[in-house]
């Protein structure tokens, strides 16, 4: 029995193992990937926030949350459509969170940089940071598409820090990661050891 539990522990252990080198695209490439969901808060205004409003939980059915208080919503964006901003004012733009574990994201970023400001976004997991893009400066603005992604990693979290004078960020798509059919192979296989013992006890108290 203890062989059968060790063999399942086993399994769901190698359906965790590490997805590969981390990748970083920065540009189109960055959306050729396909992702499961996608959220371009277009709807802002159907779930209660005017511009200028902080969000927080207000995108959570759609498996994000957002920390530290300094993301704003508009209805106007440079990028000619609603979506999240902030400005200097506001201090380090802070984190989006991933209700479940993520194997990629990808996003629209646009920047309006001081000239001494600079801009990392980091991928996280449980808090710890697991890869960064660091963005550069071409002219007026960091970048010249604004679209950036990770992938072949494992991470909840997306940390954006900059000094810029503003930011606007747009169309998120990620993809999470799904639950290993191992860990369902595991707990079938438990519950069938459980199963199994409390026959062997009935039949033993049955001889008494």
């Amino acid at each position: 029995m203890n062989r059968i539990i060790l063999l399942c522990l086993f399994a769901v252990t190698m359906s965790y193992a590490a997805p590969g080198m981390a990748c970083m695209n920065i540009g189109n490439s960055a959306y050729t990937l396909s992702y499961d969901a996608t959220i371009d808060f277009n709807d802002g205004d159907l779930l209660g926030l005017e511009t200028g409003d902080i969000v927080t939980d207000q995108w959570e059915d759609s498996g994000v949350n957002f920390g530290d208080g300094v993301m704003k919503w508009s209805k106007y964006t440079m990028l000619g459509t609603p979506g999240l901003y902030g400005s200097v004012f506001t201090g380090p733009i802070g984190s989006i969170y991933f209700n479940q574990d993520v194997s990629a994201a990808a996003f629209q970023f646009y920047t309006l940089p001081t000239w001494s400001s600079s801009i990392k976004i980091q991928a996280k997991n449980n808090g710890e940071t697991v890869d960064v893009i660091k963005i550069g400066r071409t002219g007026n603005w960091y970048q010249s598409d604004f679209r950036y992604a990770f992938s072949g990693i494992i991470f909840d979290e997306l940390n954006f820090n900059t000094g810029a004078l503003y930011w606007n960020l747009d169309n998120l798509k990620f993809t999470p990661v799904p639950i290993p059919a191992a860990i369902w192979m595991l707990a079938g296989g438990l519950l069938g050891l459980i199963g199994l013992k409390r026959k062997e006890a009935d039949r033993g108290g049955v001889g008494q």
